[in-house]
C-alpha cells in the first residue's frame, strides 16, 4: 500500500479494495442486537492478522473511539482463517469484500457496520528494467488486478 516507488522500482496502481467489518448472523445477533457500538465492541471478540496489523485497530478507533486494549482482539495469521472463524461465530473481523463475496451472498457473513468501509489503494512495485518472463508475469498481475479491483 506504499504509494511511492522504492529506489530502482516502478509503481503501478492496481486498484482499490474495500474492507468490511463482518461476522456471522448469530454472532451479530448475540453481540450487536441493538447495533454496533463502543459498548458492544468491548464484549465482542475481534480478530486481526497480528500485532503489526493496525487496520482493525484504526477502524475501531476512528469509528468507535476505542483504543487497542479496550476491547478483545486476537491475532490470527491467516486471512482465510479470519473468514472461517467469523463464519463459525467466534469473532468479528475486517476482511476485503472481494474475499468474502460468496459468504455475503449466502448470508453466512453479514456486514455489521454498513456505515463504515475502509478503502485501500493497492500498488505493484517492480523493477524498472524488468525483462522476459518476469515482465510477462508482472504485466499479467497488473492486468488481472486492474480488471478485478475497483
Amino acid at each position: 500500500m506504499l504509494s511511492t516507488p522504492i529506489k530502482g522500482c516502478q509503481l503501478t496502481r492496481l486498484g482499490c479494495v474495500d474492507y468490511l467489518l463482518v461476522a456471522s448472523p448469530e454472532f451479530s445477533r448475540h453481540y450487536f442486537p441493538n447495533g454496533i457500538s463502543a459498548d458492544s465492541l468491548r464484549k465482542a471478540r475481534g480478530i486481526a492478522f497480528d500485532h503489526k496489523d493496525n487496520m482493525h485497530t484504526r477502524y475501531i478507533q476512528q469509528h468507535f473511539s476505542l483504543m487497542q486494549g479496550e476491547y478483545p482482539l486476537h491475532a490470527v495469521r491467516s486471512s482465510d482463517a479470519f473468514v472461517t472463524i467469523a463464519k463459525h461465530g467466534a469473532a468479528h473481523c475486517l476482511v476485503p469484500k472481494t474475499q468474502i463475496k460468496p459468504e455475503l451472498a449466502t448470508g453466512e457473513l453479514v456486514h455489521i457496520c454498513k456505515d463504515h468501509v475502509i478503502t485501500e489503494t493497492l500498488y505493484w512495485q517492480h523493477w524498472i528494467l524488468l525483462k522476459g518472463v518476469y515482465k510477462d508475469v508482472s504485466d499479467a498481475i497488473i492486468a488481472h488486478a486492474q480488471e478485478v479491483l475497483d
